[in-house]
């Protein structure tokens, strides 16, 4: 069962450095979709960002810290942790072309 989540557009922002990595990541990903799962307790941690491509089912989880701010987990086939959003951008570019499968 899937949690509730919201999309997250690329006019969605957090004022951090989250904002960078997706904007690159949306570049390098076309059709790159971006969800947050929706919490139910405002205590809950809700820097979570889901990463789709099309309509593959493998995700690339990004947890961050406050407003999109170090430190960054990216999890996928591996799991990264920076606080270099340089290295974030990296890990997910990683991770989203292990994600995708290879077109036929």
């Amino acid at each position: 069962m899937r949690s509730p989540s919201r999309e997250w557009s690329p006019d969605d922002l957090t004022g951090g450095p989250l904002d960078d990595i997706l904007r690159e990541a949306r570049r390098t990903a076309p059709g790159l979709r971006v969800r947050r799962p929706t919490v139910p307790h405002p205590g809950d941690d809700d820097n979570v960002y889901v990463l789709t491509v099309g309509s593959w089912e493998e995700r690339v989880q990004l947890d961050t810290g406050r407003n999109g701010g170090p430190t960054f987990v990216v999890d996928g086939v591996d799991v990264s942790r920076t606080v270099d959003p340089a290295e974030a951008l990296a890990a997910v570019r990683r991770e989203l072309a292990a994600a995708v499968p290879p077109e036929d």
